[in-house]
């Protein structure tokens, strides 16, 4: 796909020749012929046709950019959950050495059980949006639960970069306040905050 998209300088040149309106003028003449010359406006619909017919096809070039938005997706994705990484840390250091598994700890299970939840309700309150159904709101996302697909979509749930993204950030949510209940909550109450923080405010908000 890429290959496609790269050219040599010949065969650049001979593309902006064929496009350029004044590029059979001869050099010499050039500034007596001035005054003599018309304009030509250059059709932004020719040159696309040349762009699609000389390079790739506009269904290729649209899959590139979907590729291109795919990437550049999964990379931010990795930046954002490093932030947990930073959380951890801070934490880490905000509290007494005994308590420092138990805090690290809570980083790993916003983590793990924090995407379990996601998928079953929260990326479904943020995202899901079916016109079909009679729950449809203002408020509440109503389809997508366990990222299965809308009664209105033709194929299954196929945005599972945009998923991950969502997931990370939701993560991210819970981890920020982690840090001020450290040793101040039980482990099991931090569960349940967890979801709630997670996969109810933070996905009602987004």
């Amino acid at each position: 796909m890429l290959a496609k998209v790269l050219f040599d300088r010949e065969q650049s040149n001979t593309i902006m020749q064929s496009l350029n309106p004044f590029a059979n003028d001869n050099k010499g003449s050039s500034s007596s012929s001035s005054t003599n010359s018309t304009t030509t406006i250059i059709n932004a619909d020719d040159i696309l046709t040349t762009f699609n017919t000389t390079f790739v096809t506009r269904n290729e070039f649209n899959q590139l950019i979907g590729d291109v938005n795919g990437a550049w997706t999964i990379i931010a994705t990795a930046l954002v959950f490093f932030m947990k990484a930073g959380f951890a840390y801070l934490e880490a250091g905000s509290i007494r050495k005994k308590s420092i598994d138990e805090i690290l700890l809570k980083n790993l299970v916003d983590a793990c059980c924090g995407i379990l939840v996601y998928f079953l309700i929260g990326f479904g309150i943020s995202y899901g949006d079916d016109p079909t159904l009679k729950t449809r709101n203002s408020f509440l996302g109503n389809s997508e639960f366990l990222l299965t697909k809308r009664a209105s979509d033709t194929t299954s749930f196929n945005n599972w970069t945009f998923f991950i993204f969502q997931w990370a950030f939701s993560a991210i949510a819970s981890t920020i306040v982690s840090g001020a209940v450290g040793e101040r909550c039980m482990f099991h109450a931090y569960l349940i905050y967890n979801v709630v923080i997670g996969n109810w405010i933070y996905a009602c908000v987004t």
